[in-house]
C-alpha cells in the first residue's frame, strides 16, 4: 500500500462524503511513513549512523550518529531512459542491495609525557534482499485542497458548517479537485526496506602503540584489536539496527538516499604482554544523500568517501581518533 501525505484527513473525508472524489478511500496507509517534499538533497526527513535526515520520515536512521562530513562522490547512474512515476496500485519490484564500508584512520597523541599511535582498519560487507513499495504525494499537497482546509478551519469545529462548506466547495471546484486527486495519488518515489535474507561479514585489524616517555612501565606496549564476524541481520543484537536499512528514491527529483545502519562486534584485544581480552568495536551508521539516477529499473551503483567533521551529516567518530569511510554499493531491482 502506498504511503500518502494526509495531514488533514477531515477535509478529505468531507469531500469523500460529498461523493465527488473518485480517488478518496483505499489509498491511505495509517502505518506508512511520509516522505517530505524534495529539498534538493533528496532527503525526506528517516539516516543511517546516520545519520538523519530521515529519507522517509520514520525514526531517523542516522540517529545512530550525526556529525558533518563531506562526500567525495564517485556515484554513477546508468544512462538510460528516465523512469516514470507508477500508479500507487502498481507493485514495486523487490531487489538486492550489496554494500561495503571500509573504515580507516590514523591518530597520534604526542605530549610531554607520552606518545600514542593508533591505526584503524575495519571492513563491513552486507548483502540484503530489499522489499519495495511506492510513495505517493498525497492529496493534501494540492493547492485547491489547501484553500478548502482554510475554509473548513474557519468553521471552528462546527460539523454542519464544515459539511456545508465542503459540499459547496466540491460543487464549485469539482473538475479541479478530480484532476488534483489524480496527480496526488500518482507515485512520486519508491521505498525499499530490508527483507530476508540479509547477512554480512565484518573484520577488524586495528593496531597501536602506547609509550610513556622516560618510563619503563607496564603501561608501555603494542596493542591490537583483531577479529572476524559473520552474521545474520535478523539475529539479536543486530535486528533493531538493520531494520533501518533503507533506500528511498524520488522520481520527481531523480535523487535517492541510502541509509546504512551501525554495527558492533567484539574483537580480540591484546596489550603488551598482558593476557588477551575482548573489546567492542564500532562501525558507525551512515546516510548517503542526494545520489542521482536516471532509471530505477536497472542497477544503481555508487561510491562515496566520507571524513570525520567534513559536513555530510554523518557521525564518523571513534574513541581512537578521526575516521575515513569508503562506501561502495550496488542495488539491483528484480526484473519485471
Amino acid at each position: 500500500m502506498p504511503k500518502i501525505f494526509v495531514p488533514r484527513l477531515r477535509a478529505t473525508a468531507l469531500l469523500c462524503l460529498a461523493g465527488l472524489l473518485a480517488a478518496c478511500g483505499g489509498h491511505t496507509d495509517q502505518h506508512a511513513h511520509d516522505l517530505s517534499p524534495p529539498d534538493g538533497a533528496g532527503t525526506a526527513g528517516r539516516t543511517g549512523g546516520g545519520a538523519s535526515p530521515n529519507p522517509s520520515g520514520r525514526d531517523d536512521p542516522a540517529k545512530a550518529g550525526t556529525v558533518g562530513a563531506t562526500q567525495d562522490d564517485d556515484s554513477s547512474a546508468d544512462d538510460s531512459d528516465g523512469s516514470t512515476a507508477n500508479a500507487p496500485e502498481q507493485e514495486i519490484p523487490d531487489g538486492t542491495l550489496t554494500y561495503t564500508i571500509v573504515l580507516s584512520g590514523h591518530s597520534v597523541l604526542d605530549t610531554s609525557g607520552k606518545h600514542d599511535v593508533y591505526d584503524v582498519s575495519r571492513k563491513l560487507q552486507v548483502t540484503s534482499r530489499m522489499h519495495g513499495a511506492p510513495i505517493a504525494a498525497g492529496l493534501s499537497a494540492a493547492p485547491t485542497m489547501d484553500a478548502l482546509n482554510k475554509k473548513i478551519a474557519a468553521c471552528n469545529g462546527d460539523a454542519a458548517c464544515e459539511q456545508s462548506v465542503a459540499l459547496g466547495f466540491a460543487m464549485q471546484h469539482s473538475d479541479t479537485l478530480v484532476k488534483e486527486s489524480h496527480r496526488a495519488t500518482a507515485a512520486v518515489g519508491r521505498d525499499w526496506l530490508k527483507a530476508a535474507p540479509c547477512k554480512g561479514l565484518a573484520s577488524v585489524n586495528d593496531s597501536g602503540n602506547n609509550q610513556w616517555k622516560g618510563w619503563d612501565t607496564q603501561l608501555n606496549g603494542h596493542l591490537s584489536k583483531q577479529g572476524t564476524k559473520s552474521f545474520e541481520c535478523n539475529e539479536v543484537p543486530y535486528k533493531a539496527d538493520f531494520d533501518r536499512l533503507e533506500l528511498v528514491a524520488r522520481t520527481d527529483t531523480h535523487r535517492y538516499v541510502l541509509t546504512l545502519p551501525p554495527f558492533r562486534m567484539e574483537a580480540r584485544y591484546v596489550f603488551g604482554n598482558k593476557a588477551p581480552t575482548t573489546d567492542q568495536v564500532n562501525f558507525p551508521g551512515l546516510v548517503i544523500k542526494d545520489q542521482p539516477f536516471t532509471t530505477l529499473d536497472k542497477p544503481l551503483h555508487g561510491s562515496v568517501t566520507l571524513h570525520t567533521g567534513d559536513g555530510s551529516g554523518n557521525e564518523l567518530y571513534d574513541p581512537e581518533g578521526p575516521l575515513t569511510a569508503k562506501v561502495d554499493w550496488t542495488f539491483t531491482p528484480n526484473a519485471k
